[in-house]
């Protein structure tokens, strides 16, 4: 598996900026959205996970979603159901 330092991605390189660029954006403004619910939620049986009262926006999980790809998170997350050994230390 893998090791890469996240802070190193063109992904981290985007989300820093992101970050930079919607810092002043008040949380409130993305609230406008009738669909944000949906957008940023998901639910799985009866446990529901609501991120939607986050200062996130569809450009900003596309760059995180993103950074787990270019990480290689879903490789680590099978060898780690697989029981294959993932702690470096």
């Amino acid at each position: 598996m893998k090791h890469i330092n996240p802070v190193t991605t063109k992904a981290w390189e985007k989300l820093r900026s992101l970050a930079e660029s919607k810092n002043a954006t008040e949380i409130k403004n993305y609230f406008s959205d009738s669909k944000r619910f949906n957008d940023f939620s998901i639910q799985l049986e009866d446990i529901l996970v609501d991120y939607s009262k986050n200062r996130l926006d569809h450009e900003t999980k596309l760059a995180l979603i993103d950074l787990a790809n270019e990480t290689g998170l879903k490789t680590a997350m099978e060898a780690m159901f697989a029981g294959e050994k993932i702690n470096g230390t």
